[in-house]
């Protein structure tokens, strides 16, 4: 849309393997970018990804009041981390709340989906509701959320020695990587 949200979804009757008339509601996340440098830059950008965990949380509220038992996924780059102000005041992920983010707490496994300056931290989320897990199938597979990464997707600055994810540039240098990101996944059993 024109502030640079973007926001898909999609639902699918799953497979006959997960319990019967069980549905899966998922939605596919880019939340507008954050902006480095100056700090009232970086606050101009923060609205946006306020706006859209807005629209995010009013449409899985909307689908948890027509289906309470239903799995609901919230998948990718919220340009937030799990503590950000999107995360807990507008897309509410509280120990009461009906959703909750995966990637809370990982932090201190000194790993992330992304590192700043040497702070490896979570800008990619995955965000489920509580019913997958409540030990019930499906369900997520307990410590299963975490980065994915090999060497070959990280990257060792030559003159700070710091680790990042390998993107395609850096600066002017073709380093040959994907993304200032690695991807994050979970285990869903069922």
């Amino acid at each position: 849309n024109s502030n640079g949200t973007q926001l898909s979804s999609f639902s699918a009757r799953p497979s006959p393997t997960f319990r019967r008339s069980r549905q899966a509601f998922v939605w596919l996340c880019c939340f507008h970018t954050r902006v480095r440098g100056q700090l009232r830059l970086r606050e101009k950008s923060e609205p946006k990804r306020i706006v859209a965990a807005k629209v995010l949380a009013a449409k899985t509220d909307s689908i948890h009041q027509l289906y309470p038992n239903e799995a609901i996924i919230c998948m990718g780059d919220f340009n937030d981390y799990p503590d950000n102000r999107s995360l807990t005041e507008f897309l509410p992920t509280g120990e009461t709340d009906m959703l909750a983010n995966l990637m809370s707490g990982l932090k201190e496994a000194k790993r992330g989906s992304y590192n700043y300056r040497g702070d490896w931290d979570f800008l990619d989320q995955i965000i489920v509701s509580r019913s997958l897990i409540d030990g019930n199938l499906p369900d997520i597979v307990s410590g299963s959320t975490a980065p994915f990464f090999t060497d070959s997707m990280l990257y060792t600055h030559p003159k700070y020695g710091d680790v990042k994810p390998k993107r395609t540039y850096g600066g002017p240098e073709y380093l040959g990587g994907y993304s200032d990101h690695l991807p994050v996944y979970t285990i869903l059993a069922y």
